[in-house]
């Protein structure tokens, strides 16, 4: 896990599916550069793989970590990975989901 002086924890795991990111803190102005710093260059499977971002212990998200999750998604486009979020705790559902309308896009389970 790594964690920046900002306050957020953040782990990267790879498997033959794909990778999963577990966040821990806050998704904000302050985390999402070191947040995207480790999730954008994810390594592990090819096409078709799934990158799963564990968001269970993320307790605020902010317009910069929406920018964060949105440039991930890009990313596993790109790829031709599939991007699932999941385990959002309800402020940051209601930020991601009810406020962006970014549910669908994100694919928020």
């Amino acid at each position: 896990m790594s964690q920046t002086p900002a306050g957020i924890i953040v782990d990267v795991a790879t498997n033959p599916a794909g990778a999963t990111v577990t966040a821990a803190g806050d998704l904000d102005l302050a985390t999402a550069p070191h947040f995207m710093n480790l999730t954008l260059p994810v390594p592990g499977g090819g096409e078709g793989s799934e990158l799963t971002v564990d968001m269970a212990a993320v307790r605020f998200c902010d317009s910069a970590g929406i920018v964060a999750l949105i440039k991930l998604k890009q990313r596993c486009d790109e790829r031709g990975w599939r991007l699932r979020t999941i385990n959002l705790q309800p402020a940051v559902r209601r930020i991601l989901v009810d406020f962006s309308g970014l549910g669908e896009y994100l694919n928020v389970v």
